[in-house]
């Protein structure tokens, strides 16, 4: 997600009706401290105590985040919080390991077959930790995936893995994931133009 993308926010506010959805507009993406750890959507989407626990959504329907909290401080209003679906996903990963490969067999794409199937659910899984820059965006396969530093679980196999960071080129790396293994990929810092 990119600062200024429009977002939908999911979630049964108050005594409102229920599964009622709200409009915004994404305002910020990174680590925020104050809502603890991890990579944070800031969105002007009204978020409300009802909320929380439902989608924050791309206007195409991707799942992007899960609601979380809202700003209440003295004079300041309309600032609510979504903890980034890759989080998530790398929570899920870790306490629910064997859950992983039916979400992505529920979300495989019609047509597929009982055999392929059953062999994403023996698929295996191994980490790629992403250190820095702090705040580059992350991308594995051509698709966002969220910012360093960072430990994705990716299934065994090939991967194309771009950090990119403004005022840097991008780092691209071919990384072969094997069951159980972590990598680690440390870039370079320094300054380089573009």
């Amino acid at each position: 997600m990119q600062q200024g993308q429009s977002v939908l926010a999911i979630g049964n506010p108050g005594d409102a009706m229920l599964f009622s959805v709200t409009k915004g507009i994404v305002s910020g993406v990174g680590r925020f401290s104050s809502a603890g750890p991890g990579t944070w959507i800031q969105t002007d989407a009204p978020i409300t105590p009802g909320n929380s626990g439902g989608p924050l959504l791309k206007l195409d329907g991707e799942v992007i985040g899960i609601n979380t909290q809202k700003l209440v401080t003295k004079n300041v209003s309309g600032i609510g919080f979504a903890v980034s679906s890759s989080e998530l996903l790398n929570v899920l990963h870790r306490f629910y390991p064997d859950i992983m490969p039916r979400l992505e067999q529920l979300s495989a794409p019609a047509g597929t077959t009982n055999a392929t199937a059953s062999s994403a659910q023996e698929e295996a899984y191994g980490k790629v930790v992403v250190s820095r820059p702090e705040g580059a965006m992350i991308l594995v396969d051509h698709k966002e995936v969220g910012k360093a530093p960072a430990t994705l679980t990716l299934p065994a196999g090939s991967h194309s893995i771009v950090v990119r960071f403004p005022g840097h080129v991008d780092w691209i790396y071919r990384t072969n994931v094997l069951k159980d293994s972590r990598v680690s990929l440390d870039p370079d810092p320094a300054p380089h133009p573009q």
